[in-house]
């Protein structure tokens, strides 16, 4: 009697246990989650070091949120974006992360640029929450990691793709190629990318000279060194303001070598503003479409959306960073369509892999998540600035290096 006593009571006791790691889980598994609301946690530079591409992607995030929301939002529910400045400062970061998980009850986390997203891979895995990137460096998907996912084309293919463009479509050959970098992980992307296809294409890189982000400087010694090592082409793993400065640089020094943006954020239109004539005839890998492009129908609907809900001053400036702010929350609403109603981490996640082909209908490229592969895409472009009309223009369609390159860097 005593022993039927005791099992029933542990029977009793195992159930009110499994009952209660069962709501723990669905509580994880559905945290930022309510009846009327979805809240996405988002951490940007909106002050200091990049502040105003910071400013820019918020801006792009709350216009296509505002549009969805006047929508109905998703399945019901309102997107409510958790906003708070990084300062890109990886321990900042780390503060609001633990804030926003704990004290904002957030769904997801949208975190911008590589120092700070690399900090919060660790936490994000272990409290099983989505971390959508708004970079790529490689660490962050080689390899893949559940939660995590960087909604750019890996770097080093970008940089690729500028050596592949040089060898098949200029069909410069024997193209003696410098790669002008900033010494961090972001710069080093550049290099790296561009040292797999030289090798691949048997091409020589004949000067590597980098340069400390912060540091006072004019660029002449490493310009003056590119010159002297006859370089045709000049493959840039620099930030906007850098770009503009070596661009001037090389204009008072005369350099005659093609320089070309190897990055993404190298296609910054600032940079024509800021160069002035020395931006003429500067070439740069686009990874999204441009303003300018008004036929391509992504870019059609994020300029009729955007003129309804983001401010005058952010569009005038049709910046990369806003069009990748806007393209990322547009996939990631896709997702969470493709969800359902019922929505939970592992089905938000199930959905984003399985997002293929064209879903911003040339905003972006083609799409590449799966369960594998936690970047967006290998596909990018390349333009290039014509001071008739102060702008890029687009010299060929979306296209990838070739897949050896490829298969070598994302290893």
């Amino acid at each position: 009697m005593k022993i039927g006593k005791w099992w029933s009571l542990s029977v009793v006791a195992l159930v009110l246990v499994l009952v209660s790691y069962g709501s723990l889980c669905t509580a994880e598994t559905r945290r930022g989650i309510t009846s009327d609301s979805i809240r996405i946690g988002v951490s940007a530079p909106l002050t200091k070091f990049l502040a105003n591409a910071g400013r820019q992607t918020v801006a792009a995030l709350n216009a296509y949120a505002s549009y969805i929301n006047d929508k109905g939002g998703i399945h019901g529910r309102k997107l409510e974006l958790v906003v708070d400045d990084s300062q890109l400062d990886p321990s900042i970061s780390l503060g609001i992360f633990k804030k926003q998980v704990t004290s904002d009850n957030i769904f997801a986390h949208i975190s911008w640029g590589t120092p700070p997203s690399t900090v919060l891979m660790k936490p994000a895995i272990e409290e099983r929450m989505p971390l959508l990137i708004l970079g790529a460096a490689k660490s962050f998907f080689v390899p893949p990691k559940k939660y995590v996912f960087a909604f750019l084309q890996p770097y080093e293919l970008q940089a690729a793709s500028c050596v592949t463009y040089i060898h098949d479509a200029l069909k410069k050959k024997d193209a003696k190629l410098a790669v002008f970098w900033r010494n961090d992980d972001y710069g080093k992307t550049a290099l790296i990318g561009a040292r797999a296809a030289a090798k691949h294409y048997k091409c020589k890189i004949v000067a590597e000279p980098s340069y400390i982000l912060g540091q006072a400087i004019d660029f002449a010694s490493e310009v003056l060194k590119i010159k002297r090592a006859k370089a045709d082409f000049v493959l840039l793993g620099s930030s906007v303001a850098d770009v503009s400065g070596f661009l001037r640089e090389a204009r008072s020094q005369g350099l005659k070598a093609t320089v070309i943006g190897a990055l993404g954020p190298c296609s910054e239109r600032k940079i024509i503003e800021q160069s002035g004539d020395a931006a003429d005839k500067y070439m740069a890998v686009f990874s999204f479409s441009m303003f300018s492009e008004t036929g391509v129908p992504g870019v059609k609907r994020m300029l009729e959306i955007s003129k309804k809900y983001a401010p005058e001053d952010i569009l005038k400036e049709e910046s990369y960073y806003y069009t990748l702010g806007f393209y990322q929350l547009e996939i990631i609403v896709q997702a969470l369509q493709q969800a359902g109603p019922d929505l939970t981490t592992d089905k938000f996640i199930a959905a984003l892999q399985s997002i293929k082909g064209d879903p911003g209908e040339g905003l972006g490229p083609k799409l590449a998540f799966s369960s594998t592969k936690h970047f967006l895409s290998e596909y990018s472009f390349l333009a290039q600035v014509d001071m008739k009309i102060k702008d890029f223009k687009r010299v060929g369609d979306w296209f990838a290096p070739p897949k050896p390159i490829a298969d070598q860097l994302l290893q």
